[in-house]
């Protein structure tokens, strides 16, 4: 709920505007900014739209039942565990909805993750794949420090390796790259000035 519109100027990237740190006071130091769908480019005008679903219809019931999941009945937000459980012995949405969209099945190795892909593996399922060079990096940006500013952590943070737990060799996706926002050249979202994380561009030809 805290991510910003699409920005326009970059393919595939939203902002956060208010990371869940932040929200709750716990990191004052904490900041908004961007980071972008790990998906393939041809997919970005599908993350939109979902996007503004979401921002349209945060008052519409949650969706409870299997087979309104199976036929695509619109749902509003989880609220608590109407969706069941995941991992490798979880039942109800959660396990339809991890099988139905195949994250499991770019996973070569769980390493510390024996109970397999749950709700809560996204950020470290996300950073993986961009550590792994899902993306291709622009300019001096390195596998490390891309992850760090994907997942909008401080310079040097020490929860950086805490996300790389499993190991998924993602085929990189073809025309865009990876790019640090820098401080002297960020760009203005919902009236918020973004100079921290990166975003998508397309690689110039050569």
């Amino acid at each position: 709920r805290h991510f910003a519109q699409h920005v326009s100027r970059c393919r595939g990237t939203v902002v956060n505007l208010l990371p869940t740190k932040l929200a709750r006071g716990a990191h004052p130091a904490s900041k908004a900014y961007a980071t972008a769908f790990i998906c393939p480019p041809s997919e970005y005008g599908l993350m939109r739209e979902a996007l503004d679903f979401v921002f349209a219809n945060a008052t519409l019931p949650c969706t409870t039942h299997l087979d309104e999941y199976r036929n695509d009945k619109p749902s509003g937000p989880l609220v608590g565990t109407e969706w069941g459980s995941a991992g490798r012995t979880g039942r109800g949405i959660h396990r339809l909805m991890i099988e139905r969209l195949g994250f499991k099945d770019v996973v070569q190795d769980w390493g510390s993750v024996p109970q397999g892909f749950t709700k809560a593996l996204g950020r470290s399922f996300a950073a993986s794949c961009v550590e792994q060079g899902v993306f291709r990096f622009g300019g001096s940006l390195r596998p490390y420090r891309a992850v760090e500013l994907y997942l909008g952590h401080n310079v040097l943070s020490d929860s950086n390796v805490n996300y790389l737990k499993i190991d998924c060799r993602p085929e990189q996706y073809d025309g865009v790259e990876l790019c640090p926002v820098e401080p002297h050249d960020g760009f203005v979202s919902n009236t918020t000035l973004v100079t921290d994380g990166v975003y998508l561009r397309p690689i110039p030809k050569e």
